[in-house]
């Protein structure tokens, strides 16, 4: 296929598609793929790689799983709930965009609330949150947050 590919090499579990997505909890992907189309190839870059194609050419993405070396493995990401097609990043870059700016809005005001991602959704079903041993002072879970956040607005 025309295009490019990127891989981001995992040691441990792989992240679901709808990990990286939907909940944009990997950034690599995408941000691997912004790299390859919002730039004018640099002359060094033509003469290492010649075959890059110039422009904004199509970017998919996988992941290489790098548990053992007789189960080495490569997959394309794919569409959550699809399971067929490849996902072209360099078409969900407008809203991987959008969801790194919208994160990015509140450290840029001050204020640095928990937002775990992927996101808590339930008993076993724990997001991030699984991992953190903060859980009792985040604010995350008893929504401190949210309110100090709405208390700044309303001043």
């Amino acid at each position: 296929e025309e295009g490019l590919a990127v891989w981001d090499y995992k040691t441990g579990q792989l992240p679901s598609p709808a990990e990286v997505l939907s909940h944009w909890a990997h950034p690599q992907l995408p941000a691997y793929a912004a790299a390859l189309t919002r730039r004018p190839l640099t002359d060094e870059a033509k003469r290492r790689f010649p075959s890059l194609p110039d422009g904004k050419p199509a970017v998919r993405g996988g992941y290489v799983a790098l548990r053992r070396v007789r189960d080495l493995r490569a997959a394309f990401l794919r569409e959550p709930g699809r399971g067929v097609g490849d996902v072209v990043l360099s078409e969900k870059l407008g809203e991987w965009e959008r969801a790194v700016t919208a994160r990015l809005e509140g450290p840029r005001t001050g204020r640095f609330a928990a937002d775990p991602r992927p996101p808590f959704l339930g008993p076993g079903r724990e997001g991030a949150c699984a991992f953190c041993p903060y859980d009792k002072i985040c604010g995350y879970f008893d929504g401190t947050d949210r309110r100090m956040a709405e208390e700044e607005e309303e001043a």
